[in-house]
């Protein structure tokens, strides 16, 4: 199992972003809030973080940060899964 995370100090920005992805891709993920911190998170477990990663990385060119597109490749190879 594993997950895909968001995380913020601002609770109006998890909630604004648990609702576009919602609205975008269908997938609705658990909010939660860090008990002895101001951090909220936006947890998106196996399936729906393949659906959402697939989305975010439709294509080799799409603008984004090669080094997280890279952990995130190594990460789905160790269980066989491609982007």
């Amino acid at each position: 199992m594993f997950y895909f995370y968001f995380y913020s100090a601002s609770h109006s920005h998890i909630q604004w972003l648990q609702k576009a992805i919602a609205d975008k891709v269908g997938i609705l993920g658990h909010f939660s809030k860090a008990k002895s911190h101001s951090i909220y998170s936006l947890r998106y477990a196996k399936k729906e973080s393949l659906k959402l990663l697939r989305k975010i990385y439709y294509s080799d060119s799409v603008v984004c940060l090669e080094r997280k597109r890279l952990k995130i490749r190594r990460a789905l190879a160790t269980i066989d899964v491609p982007l």
